[in-house]
Order: structure tokens, then sequence, then C-alpha cells
């Protein structure tokens, strides 16, 4: 290596001045502090017996998210904050017996389509609950065709299932790629609307009829 590339030159590019101790030593505490901030953030669990109170936490910690669980020991309904990567980690190496949690969606959030479908299976044993779920699938898609301009896809899907006996259980998440509804109240709206095709519909199309239930014994399908 050239003495003027290791050294520089007068004549050539001066040589740079040394860093002054205060610089450095506030370059190794910013340095430093982002390490602590990344360990923390990656590390971050904890539970409330509130959600106000976990949401409020969260809010002072950035990368967080907040989740419902219900404690398999008592029975009752806590909340947890943590960050995807934390939360995933521990949730992969828990008994599945135990895996009951969900994401709550804040308000004011990006949200996705979601359903929460559940009927009492013994009322019921004549409805396919499957064929109920394609229809109104295919409801769905018909009307963010119709809104939106945007063709269904059947990858787009999640469902989830928790049914029993006793309960037909199964949650629905559309996740449009790289699109979502402004909040929980804009998916709300979009919801409501499909609902009120089904009604309108229903008499002349006998498939929507299918995603009529009883609720009570003896009541009419609602």
């Amino acid at each position: 290596m050239s003495p003027v590339v290791f050294y520089g030159s007068p004549q050539g590019v001066p040589v740079k001045k040394p860093m002054s101790l205060l610089r450095l030593l506030r370059e190794i505490h910013i340095d430093l502090k982002k390490q602590t901030d990344l360990i923390s953030r990656d590390v971050v669990w904890a539970t409330f017996p509130r959600q106000d109170e976990a949401i409020r936490f969260s809010k002072e910690h950035a990368h967080t998210k907040v989740f419902s669980y219900q404690d398999h020991l008592s029975g009752q309904r806590r909340f947890l904050v943590s960050t995807h990567d934390e939360f995933w980690r521990r949730y992969n190496n828990m008994d599945p017996q135990i895996r009951h949690h969900y994401e709550v969606i804040q308000e004011g959030s990006p949200c996705h389509i979601y359903f929460d479908l559940e009927f009492n299976a013994k009322l019921n044993q004549k409805r396919d609950a499957d064929e109920m779920v394609d229809t109104l699938v295919a409801v769905t898609f018909s009307a963010l065709q119709d809104k939106y301009s945007i063709e269904g896809q059947e990858e787009w899907i999640i469902e989830l299932d928790s049914s029993n006996e006793e309960k037909f259980s199964r949650h629905l998440i559309i996740r449009i790629p790289k699109t979502a509804f402004k909040d929980n109240s804009h998916v709300g709206a979009f919801i409501s609307e499909i609902c009120s095709r089904i009604a309108a519909q229903r008499a002349a199309n006998p498939n929507l009829d299918k995603l009529y239930i009883t609720k009570d014994s003896g009541a009419e399908p609602v």
C-alpha cells in the first residue's frame, strides 16, 4: 500500500482528524443502545389480566403486539404482550393442548377480512358445515369482485378449525396480497353488506338458505 494512501499527504488527500473522545463515546453509546433495544425488543413477554393494561404496555414498547389467551389452569382470559418473533418461538414449543391464542386487532389498525363461525352442532346435524363455508366464501368473493374489482383466490384463505361434537367452530381469514382494510370498522361494514346480500337473495337462491342455522330447539333457522 502506498504511504500516501496509508498516511495521507499534505499535497494529496488531507489526513483525517482523529475523532474526539466525546464523539467517540457518544457513538459507542448509540451503538450499545441499539443493541440493547434490539435484545429487549426480542424478549418482551408480559401478561396482564386486563386488555387495557396490555394495550397501554404495548404502546410503550415498540414492535410489540397484544395477544389474548385462555389460561389452561384457571380458565380465565388473559392478555399477552410480545413481538411476533418471540411469540412464535414460544408458541411453536407449547403443548398443542394449550395453544389457545389470538392476536388482538387494536382500534385503527389495518385489518384483513375475517369470519368467526360458530353454531350448535347437535341442533344442526343436517347442516353440511364445509358446504356452508364454501357458500359463504363464494358470496364474499362475489362481493369483492362487484365492489372492488378484486377476483378472489382460494390460496388467500386461512381456515382454523376447533370444532367438536357439541359445537362447530371455524375461523376464516382472507388475506388479499398487499391489501387490507383501513381498520376493523371497515371490515365490519363490508361484512354487513355481505349479510344484506344473503338476506336479499335468499328467496331466489336456495344455496343461500343453507347458511341459516337453528340457534334454539324448536326455533326457526336464523
